[in-house]
């Protein structure tokens, strides 16, 4: 008896190598997907975080530029969202601003805003400004929680993918020796 070499696929054969292919394609799709999907989490993670630093840079900067006595911290009652209202000593006055979760700078002269900065921050976030003696300084502090679950509606995902902000930033003002009056020596007459 001769046997004779297959030359045909049988059609389970061809299902299963079919079956086995979409198995394999289903895996990649969804790694894929998943993949994408941590690499848009971390880009909004770093994208806050580099938000929250150079708010904390530019608030320093500003408040060591400011006058000690031309610091208004007591705005936030005001309804507007006005947070912080400082002039500085070239004539500029800069105002910090709450706008949903994002927080805006203006840096104006008398004649209208020169600049505006956008320092989108996360969602749910808590916002405190106060001015702080021994020694005198402004304290910027800026923290979020994760939302709480409610029996009404469930937290979006959005609100539970959001990311954790923890800044506290304190600065003294007139510190900025750029902006400071020529010391005089003792012998020199004034």
């Amino acid at each position: 008896m001769n046997m004779r070499s297959r030359r045909a696929i049988s059609l389970i054969e061809l299902l299963a190598v079919l079956s086995g292919c979409s198995v394999v394609l289903g895996l990649t799709a969804s790694l894929l997907h998943q993949t994408m999907r941590a690499q848009s989490h971390t880009r909004d993670f770093f994208d806050v975080e580099r938000n929250a630093q150079r708010l904390a840079r530019q608030f320093r900067s500003d408040v060591h530029a400011a006058a000690v006595d031309s610091i208004d911290v007591d705005l936030a009652d005001a309804g507007d969202g006005v947070l912080l209202q400082m002039e500085l000593p070239d004539g500029q006055s800069v105002a910090y601003q709450r706008a949903a979760e994002k927080i805006i700078r203006i840096a104006s002269q008398t004649d209208g805003p020169t600049a505006r900065e956008e320092y989108a921050l996360s969602e749910s976030i808590e916002i405190d400004v106060r001015e702080l003696d021994a020694p005198r300084r402004v304290e910027l502090s800026i923290t979020s929680s994760p939302p709480q679950p409610s029996q009404e509606a469930p937290p979006s995902p959005a609100s539970i993918r959001a990311t954790p902000v923890n800044l506290k930033v304190d600065a003294i003002p007139a510190r900025d020796l750029r902006y400071a009056a020529p010391a005089t020596s003792a012998g020199e007459a004034t």
